[in-house]
């Protein structure tokens, strides 16, 4: 009925794998040409340049310059002499793919004589994005997700959202930047949760929807996770990967590689169950819609929706993610993410009109909310990423990364 009651909280590695929320850095491109005469050069991004010039009589001392495509220009130097048409020179590009061709000519006989001739078509790169030491990046992951059916509920399939804050320092040199810092979620948005025949009867309505307010994500005492991730460059693409993240929230556990448990009252010894927002309640406190079908999670058996039915629930979880993908400018990056756990248990809630719910064991008002939540499957999932300012909020998050 939920994500394990529909929850998932990303964080960043950040493949934030909060990845990638959980930092992220993107670059843009420029362009440049270059002449070099009677050959190629191919620059350091693997594109190939040619020019060919020509001249009769006696030259010596020629030079060919050029700038083109927003690029910084290159230049080659070169030297003929005799009757045809014999040059040789050399030349250097920035790295990235350039303009390709540019030719030119002299007749007669000269001494220092510049020949220039037009640029053939411009391309990217020319490593024009401004490298820096620290960052801000937000990143957001859309994963497709599956899960079975239940006692109450279909089997279905949905998406998931899930907007991750990093903040990130860099050291080393291209190609081989290291990024490292700190990333949080800043929200996360679950699909609906269709009821079969037994549980719309128990419910007394179609759907199941849980949501997480705003301000959970922005608590102070929500927790930040380390990451890390490496860079190639900080032009268009340069390749960017976010290593794996494991993000437990609302608990710590003795064992972070442990098997996540069946039950909530089957972690290992040694969990410690934590108000991550802050509100004095264990986990984090998500909010059922209801109106228009979509009904609360109810906590105990009855007809119609007569049983008592849960307004919040406290969660805890666990998601690990990474990031693997490529800048498309200076400010912007894409690519796949890695969601290899997405697990969630309900350890509490609160009865509409009423108190807590039951909880701690088996047999308990949470505890029936628990063993109904939706068991999501990850599938395959994308993010996006952009380089914010410094004093960027998870407001800023979603409004750049809608």
């Amino acid at each position: 009925m939920n994500h394990r009651l529909g929850l998932h909280i990303g964080s960043v590695s950040a493949r934030i794998a909060l990845g990638t929320l959980a930092g992220l850095t993107t670059t843009c491109g420029g362009s440049s040409n270059s002449q070099v005469d009677l050959g190629s050069q191919t620059d350091g991004g693997g594109s190939t340049m040619s020019t060919a010039g020509s001249s009769i009589g006696s030259t010596s001392g020629s030079v060919a310059s050029g700038s083109g495509g927003g690029g910084s220009p290159s230049s080659g130097t070169g030297s003929a002499s005799g009757g045809g048409s014999s040059t040789s020179g050399s030349s250097s590009s920035a790295s990235g793919s350039s303009s390709m061709g540019i030719s030119g000519s002299s007749t007669g006989n000269s001494s220092g004589s510049t020949t220039s001739g037009t640029m053939g078509s411009s391309g990217s790169g020319g490593g024009t994005c401004p490298q820096v030491a620290s960052l801000v990046e937000a990143a957001h992951v859309t994963m497709a997700v599956t899960w079975p059916g239940t006692t109450s509920t279909s089997q279905g399939s949905g998406t998931v959202d899930i907007w991750i804050l990093a903040s990130l320092t860099v050291s080393g040199s291209a190609p081989n930047l290291m990024l490292g810092g700190k990333a949080q979620t800043c929200g996360t948005t679950l699909p609906p949760i269709t009821l079969n025949g037994p549980g719309t009867l128990v419910a007394g309505g179609s759907k199941v929807q849980i949501t997480f307010p705003a301000a959970v994500w922005t608590a102070p005492s929500m927790p930040k996770f380390d990451v890390q991730a490496t860079a190639s460059g900080w032009d268009s693409g340069a390749m960017l990967v976010f290593k794996p993240v494991s993000a437990p929230i609302g608990l710590t556990l003795p064992d972070p590689a442990a098997a996540w448990p069946t039950s909530a009252w089957s972690f290992a010894p040694g969990t410690q169950i934590i108000d991550a927002d802050g509100d004095g309640k264990p986990g984090f406190t998500a909010v059922p819609l209801t109106g228009n079908g979509v009904v609360l999670p109810p906590t105990g058996l009855g007809l119609f929706g007569s049983a008592p039915s849960a307004d919040k629930l406290y969660i805890v979880a666990k998601n690990i993610l990474s990031l693997n993908g490529t800048r498309t400018s200076c400010t912007d990056a894409s690519g796949t993410a890695n969601v290899t756990e997405f697990d969630n248990h309900v350890v509490g809630c609160h009865v509409r009109n009423g108190n807590d719910c039951t909880t701690g064991m088996p047999n308990t008002q949470a505890d029936f909310v628990d063993t109904s939540r939706t068991v999501y499957a990850p599938g395959s999932a994308t993010f996006k990423a952009k380089q914010l300012a410094a004093t960027a909020t998870c407001a800023d998050v979603l409004s750049a990364l809608p």
